[in-house]
C-alpha cells in the first residue's frame, strides 16, 4: 500500500535491531504522541512529536550547553545529552 516506502523515504536512518519489535512503525511515528522508542535523532524523535523540529533541528541543540525549558526535556534527550550533567 505504499505506507513502508513512503516511510523509508522520510525516515531513511529509522531502522534497526531496537526497532523491529515495534508494530505499525509508519503510524506510530510523527503521529501526535511521544512514543520514546523513536525519540531518536534517526527517527527524528519520533517525527517531532518527542522533540519539535525547531529544536532539533536549531544549532543551539546538543552544543555542549544545557539549554533550559522545551529542550531539557526526556524527549528531547536533555538537550541531546547537554543537560545529563
Amino acid at each position: 500500500d505504499g505506507d513502508c516506502a513512503n516511510f523509508n523515504t522520510k525516515y531513511p536512518s529509522c531502522n534497526g535491531e531496537d526497532l523491529a519489535g515495534l508494530h505499525n512503525v509508519e503510524k506510530e511515528l510523527g503521529n501526535g504522541n511521544c512514543n520514546m522508542d523513536f525519540a531518536i535523532e534517526d527517527c527524528e524523535y519520533d517525527g517531532g512529536d518527542c522533540c519539535p523540529y525547531d529544536i532539533h533541528k536549531n544549532v543551539i541543540f546538543g552544543d555542549g550547553k544545557c539549554d533550559g525549558g522545551k529542550y531539557n526535556t526526556e524527549g528531547c534527550l536533555y538537550d541531546f545529552g547537554d543537560c545529563d550533567s
